[in-house]
């Protein structure tokens, strides 16, 4: 503003007849007040890109928002892509470092705002010998068997201690503490039919009464499943025992299932009542 109103003045002060000078004086007023005007335009866009300051009234409102984000999250109201959209508001980066191919992986996440939070997390691995607490737990399982407890106490033992099998399932039972053991060479005594029967399951096959145990739940309720088709499954003949198909992703689907509250009269989701073929045979079913 000061510039444009200089060359005003000098343009008004300059001799009408000297018309060069009054021209260039002329030229540069106009020069003047297109950069006035622009940067007149400029300010009125900050002014309003420009957040106001937050008054009592509206800080306290945010305040009450997000303290209810974590009753927002878990509302069954929720769907999937609103957390989605919920974490993008709120996170701008995650960064995961997983501990060599152990079972260990450390979570830092970087908050809008500059806070930063750090979690230590779980993956399922394919084997016993990468979880990072291996030698450990096969010194644990020997000095419990040393003591002369049953396979079923030590897996109690185990579970409440907080070790965990590598995948499949998320407790110790004691057919999945036979088979350890069985693997590395250590005889605890006549191992448990379903163990040495195991020779007639294929890839990803349990017998019932094991699959039962791994998912925490009554042989009956997983029988009744098997009955209405919510499970694949087929009659092992050299056996006479139900196998049932389970990969990780139908174990995470059995798993959703047996903690799925239903409220009457609405059915159980169908997602959580179909089964996935057995890959294992050209077809499935009892």
């Amino acid at each position: 503003m000061i510039c444009a109103e200089v060359a005003r003045k000098s343009y008004a002060a300059v001799d009408p007849e000297n018309r060069l000078v009054a021209k260039e004086l002329e030229r540069r007023w106009e020069e003047a007040l297109r950069e006035q005007e622009q940067l007149t335009i400029e300010y009125d866009r900050f002014q309003t890109s420009t957040p106001a300051k937050l008054s009592d009234n509206e800080r306290q409102e945010i305040k009450s928002l997000s303290e209810c984000l974590p009753q927002l999250w878990i509302a069954e109201t929720t769907t999937a892509e609103d957390r989605c959209e919920i974490a993008r508001l709120l996170i701008d980066e995650v960064v995961i470092n997983v501990e060599g191919d152990s079972e260990r992986v450390d979570v830092d996440i970087h908050w809008k705002g500059g806070f930063g939070s750090h979690h230590a997390m779980r993956r399922p691995v394919q084997t016993y010998e990468q979880l990072s607490y291996y030698d450990e737990l096969l010194s644990r399982i020997k000095a419990l068997l040393d003591e002369g407890k049953t396979l079923g106490s030590i897996a109690n033992l185990l579970n409440a201690e907080g070790y965990q099998p590598p995948k499949r399932s998320s407790l110790f039972s004691a057919g999945i503490l036979a088979r350890f053991l069985r693997d590395r060479g250590i005889r605890t005594g006549p191992l448990p039919k379903s163990v040495t029967e195991e020779r007639h399951l294929r890839r990803d096959e349990w017998w019932l009464s094991d699959l039962a145990a791994a998912l925490s739940m009554p042989i009956a309720t997983l029988h009744r499943w098997q009955r209405v088709g919510w499970v694949t499954s087929h009659k092992v003949a050299a056996t006479g025992r139900w196998s049932i198909y389970a990969d990780a992703e139908e174990l995470s689907r059995l798993t959703q299932l047996r903690t799925q509250r239903r409220g009457w009269p609405d059915p159980y989701p169908r997602a959580l009542i179909t089964p996935k073929p057995n890959p294992n045979s050209d077809s499935a079913g009892e």
